[in-house]
C-alpha cells in the first residue's frame, strides 16, 4: 500500500512547489502544530474547493533555468543546436534504456539539425555492472573519439540478451577496433574513474535525485515531458536567433547567468494554461473511487485545512503518506 501511495504522489511532484501562500480569506490559519497530520475524513473530498485553495501548489509561477555545463562530454546531433538536452544516465538503469531506445531517439529523428545531445556519466551504486560500463565507454572514447563512443553507448542500451558480462562489455569494445591492451589495462587502474567523478559530482550540483536526469536548455524535465521541453525551447530559441544571437551562442545566452540557476517568471498567459491543463487531471484523478486516489486526496484535503504555505501543505502530504 505504502509504494502505491508513493507512486499516486508522485504524479502530483512531479510539478515542483514554490513558498506561495494560499489566496487570503480561502483558508483557516496554521495550526500551532503543522507537523501533526490526522487520519483522511471520511466521506468524498470536495475536489473543487481542494483545487480552488490548494492546486497552485503543484503548478510553479517559475521556470529554473540551471547551468549545466556541456563541457568536453560526448555530444552528438546537430552540430551548433538549437537546444541541447544534457542527460545525466546510467548504462543499467531500465528508465534510461527506455528514455535512450524510444524518446530521445524519436527527438533525435524529428530534430536532427536543431538539437544536441550531451552524455553525462552517473553510474548508481546499486547497479553493479553501471560504473565498469561507465569506465569502459570512456576508454571506447578516448581510443576511437565520439562515433565509436556512441555506437558503444547504443549498444549498452540495446542490452545483452544474456545478461551484461565483463566479457561482453570486452567483446563490443573489440569489436570497434579498439587496442584490446590499452583497454585492459585502462579498465584495470580506472584511468577514467576522476572523469566520471566529476560528471556525479556535477549532477549532485544540479540536483540529481535519480536517473535518467534531463535537461532542456537548461530546464530540468520533471514539469513537463521531455518532447514538450523540446518544443517549447526550440521557439524560444528561434526568436533568440532572430534577435541576433550567434547559434553556436545559443546554449549559454540562455543557461549561463553566472550562477547555478536562475528563476525566470512563466507568462501569467502561460500559468493559466498551465493550470488549467493540471486541473484537468488532478479532476479526474479527485473523483476516481481507487482506494489509494481516495486516501491521497483525503490527506491532500485535511492537510489543506491547516497549512496555507504551499512548501509546508506539500510536507504534510509527504509526511502524512510516510507513516502509513
Amino acid at each position: 500500500m505504502h509504494t502505491r501511495f508513493i507512486l499516486v504522489l508522485s504524479l502530483f511532484l512531479l510539478w515542483s512547489c514554490k513558498d506561495d501562500t494560499v489566496t487570503p480569506g480561502t483558508q483557516a490559519p496554521v495550526q500551532s502544530n503543522p507537523g501533526e497530520t490526522k487520519t483522511p475524513a471520511s466521506g468524498p473530498v470536495p475536489c473543487d474547493t481542494l483545487f480552488a485553495s490548494h492546486g497552485h501548489c503543484f503548478v510553479p509561477k517559475t521556470d529554473k533555468i540551471y547551468n549545466v555545463p556541456r563541457g568536453t562530454s560526448p555530444m552528438k546531433g546537430a552540430k551548433h543546436p538549437l537546444v541541447t538536452i544534457v542527460e545525466f544516465t546510467d548504462f543499467e538503469c531500465p528508465a534510461c534504456k527506455d528514455f535512450t531506445n524510444n524518446t530521445l531517439a524519436s527527438i533525435l529523428k524529428q530534430h536532427k539539425d536543431e538539437v544536441g545531445v550531451v552524455f553525462k556519466n552517473y553510474p548508481l551504486s546499486f547497479h553493479k555492472g553501471a560504473l565498469k560500463i561507465s569506465l569502459a565507454a570512456q576508454e571506447v572514447r578516448t581510443q576511437k573519439g565520439d562515433e565509436a563512443f556512441w555506437k558503444f553507448h547504443d549498444v549498452m542500451f540495446k542490452g545483452n540478451d544474456s545478461g551484461i558480462t565483463d566479457e561482453w562489455i570486452r567483446s563490443q569494445a573489440k569489436a570497434l577496433d579498439l587496442d584490446m591492451s590499452k583497454f585492459d589495462k585502462a579498465m584495470k587502474s580506472r584511468i577514467h574513474q576522476q572523469a566520471i567523478s566529476k560528471d556525479m559530482e556535477l549532477g549532485k550540483q544540479v540536483g540529481l535525485e535519480g536517473t535518467p536526469w534531463i535537461f532542456v536548455n537548461g530546464r530540468l524535465a520533471r514539469k513537463k515531458s521531455v518532447e514538450d521541453l523540446v518544443t517549447e525551447a526550440l521557439a524560444e530559441a528561434k526568436k533568440a536567433v532572430e534577435a541576433g544571437t550567434p547559434r553556436e551562442k545559443i546554449y549559454g545566452f540562455i543557461t549561463d547567468h553566472g550562477k547555478l540557476f536562475y528563476e525566470k517568471p512563466v507568462e501569467a498567459q502561460t500559468y493559466k494554461l498551465q493550470l488549467e491543463k493540471f486541473k484537468g487531471g488532478f479532476m479526474k484523478n479527485c473523483t476516481k473511487t481507487a482506494s489509494d486516489f481516495q486516501s491521497f486526496y483525503g490527506i491532500a484535503y485535511d492537510c489543506s485545512k491547516k497549512i496555507t504555505v504551499c512548501a509546508a501543505f506539500i510536507k504534510c502530504i509527504e509526511t502524512s503518506i510516510y507513516k502509513k
